[in-house]
């Protein structure tokens, strides 16, 4: 079935989403208090699935389309659909290094699961001048559950059109096939009309999932029609069950009769090894306007060459000159291969495919690479740089920008000399997280919020603010993730953040990276560092916990962790629960303090704190010795070092160092505790280079008649009532004041002495209705959000449900408490 010229209101299949500016994303502080919510993580948006290059305006100059079918988009004014998919439209990307979403071009169509964009492709159909672009959407259910859709939308000199100006389904209807997974044009009968090839990768002929083509054949006045649309089904002697044959697909002149062939990509096919991959080839008979198919088997296969099991050789296909001989050559993605690390994916390279089908090399990405990058997802050929030479153009829909895995396209550029330069990329499209209609992967139970802390990431000279999330899942289950939000020129930051860090390597159980962070210039080098706890890390013994240290540069913070500071390596034993950094053995320079609050070596849970001291000459501190402290009482169940804080308590001058145990029962059950050890007897200073002892000098116990609030959950000093005196900020994340363990925050003010013996609270932040087991207090931390010149009071709630189950978020309250 085929709709021409204007399309039906009842099945408008598209809407052009007004660019959306990144000003949509600006905190409004107008309230006085902000609140930052789990931002979605669109890591499976594919971006880089499917990429296009054409000049779709006519300026001269090409233009990059590039899918992102698993994303969750919608129109303006409505709810995101679950997978609908999009395309973002680059323009002139010539002249372009940081790229600017000009279309953004999504599905209105109110089903989810769409997956528009799974497949596009660039040619000027109707020859107007203007290139036009075919989009695939393999689950769209126009004419049968998930049977699929192809959408043709013409160019123009204002780019291209809003609607759809051709829409092709699938020629049975049938549900389920995947109709649109990819698509090609070709003259295969030499008559001077272009045919569409489509794939459905998901038809069950032969087998399930065994996958198929559909050729529909070219007509003089350009609307196509499947009235006679020729399929070709899998041959039963080399198909088997979820090959899933037509995720790849190319077209181009295998064995020189200048007539073209198809290249089947099935990257599912076991020939070598359990989804190793194949490429099929089909050749062509385009005598007397015919095109000829052998269904019983494909004329040549093309077994993965370096037989690997879960390759996925196959996935995409391209055929170009890449070496500048004026011959025919072929690559083949295989996005499963670990040419750099696990799954990173690779090229296959081809050359003189006329002459011999012997592999010419195998490259991997052009880049510091990953694991799980999938490069090679789709590919294009174009001239994206504006000399004139074809250009590859390479997605990979895991692809990292700032720690996001949320895809990205590389274009690897025909050098000087001819040929393509595999080993360096000339330009890189990623997806731009701050330019997005609609918020839909909003996950429970992430836990953001469990840290906060800030420090200049990106050597803008303005602090910018760290948030934790220690149970995020966008890695690995409960694996951990640290957000870091970029403050403006102006003081503005946006809802999304800028930055994601996640643990590296392959750590599939639950890290609980995030639980604490803290900023210092480690290694003297003039640029902050950022320091990680993941208090459940592996490393050195189950769930034994470790501190990862990511350092800046002057091209900002590091998303990959540079040094790790090691606790004991004993089972279960927490060590990064906390940090704090000052210098408490009067040096001069910053001492690390980490937390193990689960230590076991009087009892059970008693709790530990380490002290890393720094070098008193060159000021960088010694990762590998420390000095552990721990409470002479050894009470059960203490967790002592749940939280630290190096703080001027007395108002000496000097670092003294203060410690939570949120189990403590000195005032009744379960309340907490937080330990004073003063720099020195009596506060006088404890001498040069002379660290402290541990001797608990005082205690700061929660206000009477509390039980069972874990007073202690969180420790932090700043000037927030005066520009003089440090405040004492103390959370107790059980407590109930707002809600059943809704949380508190207790602000002891600061005095030429030290600070006040009487306490305020911040009380609730939201109504109580909406406070239960919200955890406030979890993380504080206060620093000049909004740039007015006065401290602002950041609040870690790491189980609000405002987006999911326990997905957690963080108060920000701008008005000065009173």
């Amino acid at each position: 079935m085929v709709s021409c010229g204007k399309t039906p209101e009842v099945s408008a299949p598209l809407s052009s989403a007004a660019t959306t500016t990144s000003t949509e994303w600006l905190l409004d502080q107008s309230s006085g208090r902000v609140k930052l919510v789990s931002a979605a993580d669109d890591a499976s948006s594919l971006f880089g699935q499917s990429v296009a290059v054409g000049d779709f305006n006519n300026d001269g100059k090409n233009d990059v389309a590039v899918g992102a079918p698993a994303g969750d988009y919608s129109v303006p004014n409505s709810t995101g659909q679950t997978d609908s998919g999009a395309v973002f439209i680059y323009n002139s990307v010539e002249d372009q290094t940081d790229f600017t979403v000009a279309n953004l071009m999504i599905s209105s169509n109110s089903n989810t699961n769409n997956l528009f964009g799974t497949a596009l492709y660039a040619f000027d159909i109707n020859k107007d001048g203007y290139d036009d672009l075919l989009v695939g959407a393999p689950n769209e259910d126009r004419v049968g559950a998930n049977s699929g859709t192809v959408y043709i939308f013409y160019g123009s000199a204002t780019g291209l059109n809003s609607t759809a100006s051709q829409i092709i389904d699938h020629p049975n209807s049938t549900a389920s096939e995947g109709f649109g997974s990819e698509i090609r044009m070709a003259d295969l009968d030499k008559d001077g009309n272009y045919e569409i090839i489509v794939t459905a990768r998901y038809a069950d002929t032969p087998n399930t999932n065994a996958g198929n083509f559909w050729i529909i054949p070219g007509t003089s006045n350009i609307l196509y029609s499947t009235a006679l649309a020729v399929n070709v089904t899998m041959p039963g002697a080399l198909s088997s069950a979820s090959d899933e044959c037509g995720r790849g697909l190319a077209i181009g002149d295998y064995n020189g009769d200048t007539v073209d062939d198809i290249f089947l990509g099935c990257p599912y096919e076991d020939t070598g090894g359990g989804n190793a991959g194949a490429v099929f080839v089909y050749l062509g008979n385009g005598t007397n306007g015919t095109w000829v198919v052998n269904n019983a088997l494909p004329d040549v296969n093309i077994f993965n060459p370096v037989p690997t099991a879960n390759d996925n050789f196959g996935e995409s296909i391209i055929t170009m000159d890449y070496n500048a001989d004026s011959k025919v050559d072929l690559i083949v993605g295989a996005v499963r291969a670990d040419e750099s690390f696990t799954d990173s994916g690779s090229l296959y390279l081809f050359s003189d495919i006329q002459s011999n089908i012997i592999i010419d090399s195998v490259v991997g990405p052009p880049y510091t690479s990953v694991t799980i990058d999938y490069f090679g997802s789709g590919m294009a050929v174009g001239d994206v740089t504006g000399d004139g030479q074809d250009d590859l153009v390479v997605g990979s829909i895991y692809g990292r920008l700032n720690g996001y895995a949320s895809g990205e396209v590389t274009a690897l550029a025909q050098t000087y000399w001819g040929g393509i330069d595999f080993t360096n990329k000339s330009k890189t499209i990623n997806y731009d997280y701050h330019l997005l209609p609609t918020l839909k992967k909003l996950t429970g139970n992430d836990s953001f919020g469990s840290a906060l802390c800030h420090g200049d990431m990106n050597n803008d000279g303005q602090d910018d603010l760290i948030v934790g999330a220690f149970l995020d899942d966008s890695k690995y289950s409960n694996n951990g993730s640290v957000y870091i939000y970029y403050k403006r020129t102006g003081g503005e930051i946006y809802q999304k953040p800028d930055v994601k860090i996640r643990p590296s390597g392959s750590i599939f159980g639950t890290s609980g990276f995030g639980h604490s962070c803290v900023v210092i210039d480690y290694n003297k080098d003039g640029y902050q560092d950022l320091l990680v706890g993941a208090l459940n890390d592996d490393t050195s013994g189950t769930n034994a916990g470790k501190v990862n240290i990511f350092l800046g540069s002057s091209s900002g913070i590091s998303v990959t962790e540079n040094l790790t500071i090691l606790g004991p390596g004993v089972t279960n034993y927490g060590f990064g629960s906390s940090l704090s950094v000052g210098d408490i053995d009067n040096d001069g320079h910053d001492d690390i303090i980490v937390g193990a609050y689960l230590d076991d070596s009087t009892t059970v849970n008693q709790g530990a704190v380490y002290i890393f001291r720094s070098d008193s000459t060159t000021g960088i501190v010694d990762l590998n010795t420390s000095t552990k402290f721990e409470n002479a009482a050894g009470i059960t169940l203490d967790y002592y070092g749940f939280s630290v804080l190096a703080f001027d308590y007395d108002g000496d001058g000097d670092k003294d160092l203060l410690i939570g145990s949120t189990g403590d029962d000195t005032t009744a059950a379960a309340t907490g505790i937080v330990h004073v050890l003063l720099n020195g007897t009596n506060g006088a200073s404890a001498g040069v280079n002379t660290l402290l002892d541990q001797t608990i000098d005082s205690n700061i116990t929660a206000p009477t008649g509390l039980t069972n609030i874990a007073f202690g959950s969180a420790l932090h000093g700043g000037l927030y009532y005066s520009s003089t005196y440090p405040d004492l900020f103390i959370g107790s994340n059980l407590d109930d004041l707002g809600g059943t363990d809704a949380g508190n925050i207790w602000i002891y003010k600061g005095i030429v002495t030290g600070v006040e013996s009487i306490p305020g609270s911040t009380g609730t932040f939201d109504p109580a209705a909406y406070d239960h087991a919200e955890w406030l207090g979890f993380a504080i931390t206060t620093f000049d959000f909004n740039n007015d010149g006065v401290q602002d009071l950041m609040a870690g709630s790491p189980y609000d449900d405002d987006v999911g189950i326990n997905s957690g978020s963080v108060y920000i309250q701008l008005d000065k408490l009173p």
